[in-house]
Protein backbone atom coordinates (compact mmCIF):
# COMPACT_ATOMS: atom_id res chain seq x y z
CA UNK A 1 0.00 0.00 0.00
CA UNK A 2 2.80 2.24 0.81
CA UNK A 3 4.72 1.66 -2.38
CA UNK A 4 1.14 2.52 -4.51
CA UNK A 5 1.10 6.07 -2.41
CA UNK A 6 4.97 6.85 -3.39
CA UNK A 7 4.10 5.67 -6.97
CA UNK A 8 1.09 8.07 -7.07
CA UNK A 9 2.36 10.83 -5.10
CA UNK A 10 6.00 10.65 -6.65
CA UNK A 11 7.78 10.93 -3.75
CA UNK A 12 8.41 8.39 -0.57
CA UNK A 13 6.12 7.81 2.56
CA UNK A 14 9.36 9.22 4.37
CA UNK A 15 9.57 12.27 1.89
CA UNK A 16 5.60 13.04 2.72
CA UNK A 17 5.68 12.66 6.39
CA UNK A 18 9.12 15.14 5.99
CA UNK A 19 7.74 17.85 3.55
CA UNK A 20 4.33 18.06 4.23
CA UNK A 21 3.81 15.62 7.50
CA UNK A 22 1.29 12.97 8.82
CA UNK A 23 -1.85 14.80 8.10
CA UNK A 24 -0.81 15.22 4.83
CA UNK A 25 0.33 11.56 4.05
CA UNK A 26 -3.16 10.76 5.75
CA UNK A 27 -5.04 12.01 3.27
CA UNK A 28 -3.08 10.59 0.29
CA UNK A 29 -3.66 7.22 1.96
CA UNK A 30 -7.22 7.80 2.98
CA UNK A 31 -8.01 8.74 -1.12
CA UNK A 32 -5.36 5.91 -2.55
CA UNK A 33 -7.15 3.74 -0.28
CA UNK A 34 -10.88 3.87 -0.75
CA UNK A 35 -10.09 3.74 -4.47
CA UNK A 36 -7.76 0.44 -3.74
CA UNK A 37 -11.26 -1.12 -1.64
CA UNK A 38 -13.60 -0.17 -4.55
CA UNK A 39 -11.82 -2.46 -6.85
CA UNK A 40 -12.84 -6.23 -7.09
CA UNK A 41 -10.83 -9.04 -5.55
CA UNK A 42 -7.75 -7.44 -3.95
CA UNK A 43 -5.47 -7.87 -1.95
CA UNK A 44 -4.80 -4.74 0.28
CA UNK A 45 -1.91 -4.66 2.75
CA UNK A 46 -2.84 -1.42 4.63
CA UNK A 47 0.14 0.68 6.54
CA UNK A 48 -0.07 1.04 10.55
CA UNK A 49 -2.62 3.32 10.75
CA UNK A 50 -4.63 3.18 8.21
CA UNK A 51 -7.42 1.20 10.12
CA UNK A 52 -6.66 3.37 12.89
CA UNK A 53 -9.52 5.95 11.41
CA UNK A 54 -12.59 5.81 12.57
CA UNK A 55 -15.10 3.67 9.65
CA UNK A 56 -12.54 1.79 7.91
CA UNK A 57 -12.57 -1.51 9.76
CA UNK A 58 -16.39 -1.39 9.92
CA UNK A 59 -15.84 -0.52 5.96
CA UNK A 60 -13.66 -3.40 5.68
CA UNK A 61 -15.99 -5.56 7.38
CA UNK A 62 -18.83 -4.89 5.18
CA UNK A 63 -16.83 -5.94 1.72
CA UNK A 64 -13.57 -7.80 2.70
CA UNK A 65 -12.02 -10.89 4.59
CA UNK A 66 -9.76 -8.64 7.15
CA UNK A 67 -6.75 -10.44 8.36
CA UNK A 68 -4.22 -9.06 11.28
CA UNK A 69 -0.76 -10.17 11.36
CA UNK A 70 0.27 -9.94 14.64
CA UNK A 71 4.09 -9.62 15.52
CA UNK A 72 5.63 -9.26 18.75
CA UNK A 73 7.46 -6.21 19.31
CA UNK A 74 10.76 -7.72 18.45
CA UNK A 75 10.22 -8.99 14.77
CA UNK A 76 8.23 -5.38 14.31
CA UNK A 77 11.65 -3.69 15.07
CA UNK A 78 13.94 -5.83 13.28
CA UNK A 79 11.41 -5.89 10.40
CA UNK A 80 11.22 -2.07 10.26
CA UNK A 81 15.46 -1.95 10.59
CA UNK A 82 15.34 -4.24 7.41
CA UNK A 83 13.30 -1.61 5.58
CA UNK A 84 15.72 1.16 6.33
CA UNK A 85 15.03 4.81 7.34
CA UNK A 86 11.14 4.47 5.95
CA UNK A 87 9.50 4.66 9.15
CA UNK A 88 8.82 8.16 10.05
CA UNK A 89 6.77 7.00 13.28
CA UNK A 90 9.75 4.99 14.72
CA UNK A 91 12.48 7.74 14.04
CA UNK A 92 13.28 9.13 17.41
CA UNK A 93 15.78 8.19 20.72
CA UNK A 94 13.56 5.01 21.57
CA UNK A 95 12.26 3.12 18.57
CA UNK A 96 11.52 0.10 21.20
CA UNK A 97 9.09 2.15 23.28
CA UNK A 98 7.73 3.85 20.01
CA UNK A 99 7.17 0.10 18.45
CA UNK A 100 5.29 -0.69 22.12
CA UNK A 101 3.09 2.43 22.07
CA UNK A 102 1.81 2.15 18.10
CA UNK A 103 0.87 -1.79 18.74
CA UNK A 104 -0.96 -1.09 21.98
CA UNK A 105 -2.89 1.61 20.53
CA UNK A 106 -3.71 0.02 17.44
CA UNK A 107 -4.43 -3.17 18.73
CA UNK A 108 -8.41 -2.69 19.59
CA UNK A 109 -8.62 -2.02 15.75
CA UNK A 110 -6.60 -4.44 14.71
CA UNK A 111 -8.25 -6.75 16.47
CA UNK A 112 -11.37 -6.44 14.97
CA UNK A 113 -9.99 -7.87 11.93
CA UNK A 114 -11.65 -11.56 11.12
CA UNK A 115 -8.62 -13.36 10.85
CA UNK A 116 -5.77 -13.26 13.66
CA UNK A 117 -2.34 -14.95 12.54
CA UNK A 118 0.94 -14.92 14.20
CA UNK A 119 3.20 -13.74 11.39
CA UNK A 120 6.42 -13.37 14.10
CA UNK A 121 7.96 -16.87 12.33
CA UNK A 122 5.84 -17.57 10.07
CA UNK A 123 6.60 -17.56 6.09
CA UNK A 124 4.98 -15.45 4.11
CA UNK A 125 3.94 -19.21 2.12
CA UNK A 126 2.28 -20.18 5.38
CA UNK A 127 0.39 -16.99 5.69
CA UNK A 128 -0.93 -17.15 2.75
CA UNK A 129 -1.79 -20.66 2.61
CA UNK A 130 -3.83 -19.86 6.06
CA UNK A 131 -5.78 -17.46 4.61
CA UNK A 132 -6.55 -19.48 1.43
CA UNK A 133 -7.80 -22.01 3.87
CA UNK A 134 -10.15 -19.51 5.85
CA UNK A 135 -11.44 -18.15 3.00
CA UNK A 136 -12.40 -21.48 1.31
CA UNK A 137 -14.61 -22.59 4.26
CA UNK A 138 -17.99 -20.77 4.27
CA UNK A 139 -18.65 -17.89 7.33
CA UNK A 140 -21.15 -19.75 9.94
CA UNK A 141 -23.82 -17.89 11.69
Amino acid sequence: FDAEIERRVGTSVAEIFAARGEAAFREHEARIGNELLARHRVVLASGGGWPMVPGRMEALDAATLSVWLQVDVATALERAARDGDTRPLLRGPDPESAVRALLAAREPSYARARLHLDASSATAEDLARAIARFAAVPPTG
